[in-house]
């Protein structure tokens, strides 16, 4: 867990005490973080099967993360991979 993820379950556990909250909270981060994952695998195999260049699939990346779509640390990662 990131510095900023875990103040922000701090945070929810000051303002939201009930468990249920906190435990919607973390489903929901672990849920998003998993759609990310596949975006990112997307575009490695389409970048493997020679339909997406390595640029595109950057910029790509690079947007997901301008526009939010993407946590900066799975599309860094992501974008490491590429090469």
């Amino acid at each position: 867990m990131t510095e900023a993820e875990n103040q922000t379950f701090r945070h929810r556990l000051r303002e939201e005490p009930t468990m249920d909250n906190v435990l919607a909270g973390i489903e929901a981060h672990a849920g998003a973080r998993g759609e990310a994952r596949g975006k990112i695998s997307t575009l490695h195999h389409l970048v493997a099967k020679g339909l997406l260049t390595v640029a595109a699939a950057q910029l790509e990346l690079d947007d997901c993360i301008a526009s939010g779509e993407l946590p900066v640390d799975l599309a860094k990662e992501g974008r490491d991979q590429l090469g």
